[in-house]
């Protein structure tokens, strides 16, 4: 009954269902090779949303990157339990479905990367048998500008999600040059 993309802005998400996981069980979304040749700065930009089941049942999310096509990987990111969790747990046979305000924004570093042709990301979700994780908006950029990046200033785009047209609305408060 409601938009279960990130912050509610869209109805598709990525959803790893952790209750039909065995305990220690993986899901994995694994991406294409990324070209960051042209990036001097590049970040991984993420949304996620996490309940656990009851607390005790501690479900995880790894993000990695390979370099050499995945024989080996790199964790950029590892968060399980109330680390990962956006939602108090729910139990009871409940599953978890994020509303607008139960969602993370995730910004990673890859600088290591940068000038790199061939990065794989993996997003891995490894279940402790707890409830659901989904994932939203995952993207690579070189300085990705976002409301916590300005100092001073406002930043909106809309609509969100867009397939064609999209506004943006800068509000600063002194002048300043803008690209």
């Amino acid at each position: 009954t409601q938009n279960i993309g990130g912050f509610a802005q869209s109805d598709k998400s990525i959803m790893m269902d952790f209750y039909l996981v065995a305990a220690g069980g993986t899901l994995s979304v694994t991406t294409q090779k990324l070209n960051l040749s042209g990036l001097t700065n590049p970040k991984l930009f993420f949304q996620h949303a996490h309940a656990q089941y009851d607390g005790s049942e501690p479900d995880q999310l790894k993000v990695s990157a390979s370099t050499d096509c995945g024989a080996t990987w790199t964790t950029l990111f590892d968060k399980t339990g109330n680390q990962l969790a956006t939602h108090t747990p729910v139990g009871n046979n409940t599953r978890f479905f994020p509303t607008a305000t139960e969602w993370k924004q995730n910004s990673i570093s890859l600088s290591q990367y940068a000038g790199n042709a061939g990065v794989v990301l993996k997003f891995e979700g490894i279940s402790g048998y707890g409830n659901s994780l989904f994932l939203d908006n995952i993207w690579v950029s070189n300085n990705a500008l976002g409301n916590e990046e300005l100092t001073g200033a406002a930043l909106s785009v809309f609509p969100n999600p867009a397939s064609d047209v999209a506004r943006i609305a800068l509000n600063l408060n002194d002048n300043r040059q803008v690209s």
